[in-house]
């Protein structure tokens, strides 16, 4: 006797579908601000130095890092919006759809209630 969905009722796609829209957003934000503190830190670092082959470092393991993290902060939370997106547009086109039929049969039934009485 079950009182609840056993664990071969539940489908783990949909699990880890939500899962990954849940935290897709949050690890966007946490990658680009890391990334943004890589780019403050790897400023920082050149600054405090006068060569320029001592500056190298700095910019390579900060600059270029940060920039990627960014980057890629930036595409995790665009996907987030543009699937988000995709999702209106699709509920808004089961809307029209519904409303088309309703709309075919409302003026299939005036049709024929017209022939009727003319008749």
């Amino acid at each position: 006797m079950s009182l609840g969905p056993t664990s071969t009722d539940q489908d783990p796609t949909a699990l880890w579908a939500w899962v990954g829209e849940s935290v897709r957003p949050w690890l966007g934000w946490v990658v680009g601000v890391l990334g943004g503190l890589l780019l403050l830190l790897g400023y920082l670092g050149v600054s405090r130095e006068l060569l320029v082959a001592k500056q190298l470092p700095f910019l390579v393991s900060g600059g270029l890092t940060g920039v990627a993290l960014v980057f890629i902060g930036g595409v995790l939370l665009g996907t987030q919006d543009v699937r988000r997106q995709g999702q209106r547009i699709e509920a808004l086109e089961r809307m029209v759809g519904d409303l088309h039929a309703i709309l075919l049969t409302e003026v299939a039934d005036h049709d024929g209630a017209a022939t009727d009485s003319a008749a």
